[in-house]
């Protein structure tokens, strides 16, 4: 669903415990970047794919992820995405209150050899380019 110019919230169906559900992560673009916000859960790398070219951005421009929190339907294709792209992706989790649960995501989702092969680079919340 277009938002504005330059933004597009992703449509993503899955099914849960609860039923169907549908996800939003958002695409964030403009000439210079591309931003997923959110990944939704494992195994949506494929439709994640699909929805960025609907939304007439080429996946392989994606060159920044955010991911506002750790649960499983915001960081579960950040893999997939990674294995997928063909560029070098940034890649920010945003400051959780538990550290503990900050390097176990972090070493749960893509370990660092993963980032370094990918040329991925992940900057701490805050950083400005």
């Amino acid at each position: 669903m277009k938002i504005a110019n330059g933004v597009t919230m992703l449509e993503l169906q899955i099914e849960s415990f609860a039923g169907p559900q549908e996800l939003n992560p958002t695409l964030v673009w403009d000439e210079d970047h591309t931003v997923l916000i959110d990944t939704g859960t494992p195994g949506q790398g494929e439709l994640i794919r699909i929805a960025i070219n609907d939304a007439g951005v080429p996946f392989e421009k994606l060159n920044v992820i955010i991911l506002t929190h750790q649960d499983i339907d915001h960081i579960g294709s950040l893999p997939e995405i990674l294995q997928a792209a063909h560029s070098h992706i940034e890649f920010t989790l945003m400051k959780s209150r538990n550290p503990i649960l900050q390097e176990s995501f972090i070493a749960w989702t893509v370990s660092y050899k993963d980032l370094i092969s990918r040329n991925c680079v992940m900057y701490p919340v805050g950083r400005v380019r």
